[in-house]
């Protein structure tokens, strides 16, 4: 498995500690699941980016067609 080095804030260092005593993780397998988790949102996010960027587009060309809020609350009877 690859190895790696890592600088971090004293605090979070600590957090990294405290997490060790409260979950009987190693460091390493905390350092990896977190970063899994933060990979994961970073890809998702850039998806979101991308799906709203086609929208938009969209939009602007005329081929989506876009209704004021109001107008689907009064459809749906709540206003």
């Amino acid at each position: 498995m690859p190895a790696m080095s890592v600088s971090v804030k004293p605090s979070v260092y600590i957090g990294l500690e405290e997490a060790v005593s409260n979950s009987g993780f190693t460091k390493s397998k905390i350092v990896e699941m977190a970063l899994e988790r933060y990979l994961a949102e970073l890809k998702e996010d850039a998806e979101d980016l991308s799906m709203a960027q086609k929208i938009a587009t969209e939009i602007d060309n005329g081929t989506m067609k876009t209704y004021p809020a109001e107008d689907i609350y009064r459809e749906l009877g709540l206003l």
